[in-house]
């Protein structure tokens, strides 16, 4: 008797985890997936500018708030090409429409702020954040240590000839 008991709590058991499966499985596949939503300013610029002592040629970019002080520019195949370290600015009068502000400096231009209509918010561009810049190729770095290279260093030491 006690062994017909505990086949059909075996059973039982699988049986409720088939159920919790196919319930995880409803979850996943049925609820909708709430994606992340990003306010944008997309704007083609006509002439070659900075930011920093980055110069961007002309085109279509996107700049995408990302977070608080960051924001991702992209170019026109959507991929992320800089990231950009920013900051609120107080603005009295309210923003009607998104645009790009630039400084002309000598012969540049430079990014000096972003207008965002959606929000009616104005940030000042304070520059590129270095760590999204890719790493320009070097040498390969030594796979031994330099303090470790006098280990192995060979004297030159007469031989002895046989």
């Amino acid at each position: 008797m006690t062994a017909s008991l505990s086949v059909k709590a075996h059973r039982l058991h699988f049986a409720l985890l088939r159920l919790a499966a196919l319930f995880f499985l409803f979850a996943v596949c049925i609820l909708p997936a709430h994606a992340a939503t990003y306010d944008a300013v997309n704007a083609d610029v006509p002439f070659k500018f900075k930011i920093g002592d980055r110069t961007f040629r002309p085109g279509h970019y996107q700049f995408v708030l990302v977070g608080n002080g960051k924001i991702a520019v992209r170019d026109a195949r959507s991929r992320v090409i800089a990231s950009l370290a920013t900051r609120e600015v107080e603005s009295t009068d309210p923003v009607q429409t998104s645009k790009l502000v630039f400084k002309t400096k000598k012969k540049d231009r430079l990014l000096s702020q972003i207008w965002i209509d959606s929000q009616h918010r104005v940030i000042d561009v304070l520059g590129e954040e270095l760590a999204m810049r890719p790493v320009p190729s070097s040498l390969p770095s030594p796979l031994i240590r330099p303090e470790l290279d006098l280990l192995l260093e060979r004297n030159s030491v007469p031989r002895f000839k046989n």
